[in-house]
């Protein structure tokens, strides 16, 4: 049977060896020393935020170009009465900021990367133990750069490895991820997302005519075509049903997705031929918060099923709003 470990941590098993070998070169008779996650501005700048709620430049990273935001650990000199001071964690700073910058819309993470700048070393990198800080460094420098997009392009989409082997889209199932997650967090819960639910105008005359291995071809690159639309995700819902989530605060989805059909129009052509009757969208999009995202898919797939009855159809499609 093949082994079914947590093979993700695959990814940090350098960093791990590193970290585990400058722990045991720093062991002493009473235990292995570890440093002390000191958080500084990065712990309360998510509630400072939260009760603020007023908009921030976003650009400001951009202007002035990516934060010096790499720090170097302080030493374990002892304190009055024998206490030891506490050395700071970056590592810890960043796992904490980056978590917050990528799932929380009112983060602001300003005062992390001044907290960074302060604290870089004088080499220019930054480390929790040592061996870490090129890792280190190209994480902190990372999260400087994301910090100056919008947080729809910041957003991070919970991890999808079951992909429909028919579309390479995911399934349905990752839907429901989405709207866990979404729901889990009271930032997410509440920020404003759109939804659209998409259904194919002639894919079943088409499936008929030119048989199922043409319609799985379709569906492939209409699927992949989806994927182009820019801080959305594309899921297959089943069959011919495809739905398109717009990343927590992104701007509307209307003129990508205008623009979308308009292109797949033409692609559709253009690889099964021009004389072909063209298998279309037909979209209707919705919008809510995060938490309610899983009831306004069932009101849009209702809504949906009144669109068929329209007696004439635009050529590249059908997009209605909820």
């Amino acid at each position: 049977m093949p082994h079914t470990g947590p093979v993700v941590l695959a990814d940090f098993h350098s960093l791990a060896v590193a970290l585990a070998i400058s722990y045991a070169a720093g062991h002493d008779r009473a235990g292995v020393r570890h440093p002390v996650p000191v958080l500084r501005e990065a712990a309360g700048v998510g509630q400072r935020a939260a009760r603020e709620r007023a908009p921030r430049a976003r650009n400001r990273s951009r202007r002035r170009g990516a934060p010096r935001v790499v720090s170097s650990p302080s030493s374990d000199g002892p304190r009055a009465g024998g206490a030891t001071t506490p050395r700071e964690d970056p590592l810890t700073t960043l796992v904490a900021a980056d978590l917050l910058a990528r799932t929380a819309p009112s983060f602001d993470p300003e005062p992390t990367l001044r907290y960074f700048a302060a604290t870089q070393g004088t080499d220019g990198l930054w480390r929790a133990l040592g061996p870490d800080a090129p890792w280190l460094t190209a994480e902190i420098v990372a999260l400087a750069r994301a910090a100056g997009e919008p947080f729809a392009a910041r957003f991070r989409w919970p991890h999808c490895s079951n992909l429909d082997h028919k579309t390479g889209a995911p399934f349905f199932a990752h839907f429901v991820d989405v709207a866990n997650l979404l729901t889990s967090a009271p930032g997410l819960a509440a920020a404003p997302i759109e939804l659209a639910f998409i259904d194919l105008i002639g894919f079943r005359a088409f499936n008929n005519r030119y048989g199922q291995d043409a319609g799985d071809d379709v569906l492939a690159r209409f699927a992949a075509a989806l994927k182009t639309i820019p801080t959305a995700r594309a899921i297959r819902d089943g069959g011919d049903e495809f739905l398109i989530v717009g990343a927590p605060t992104r701007s509307p989805l209307e003129a990508d997705v205008r623009a979308f059909m308009s292109a797949w129009k033409a692609a559709f052509h253009a690889h099964f031929g021009a004389d072909v009757p063209a298998v279309i969208p037909r979209v209707v999009i919705g919008r809510a918060t995060g938490g309610e995202l899983r009831a306004l898919r069932q009101d849009l797939g209702r809504q949906i099923t009144s669109l068929k009855e329209l007696a004439s159809v635009p050529e590249t499609g059908i997009l209605a709003f909820a």
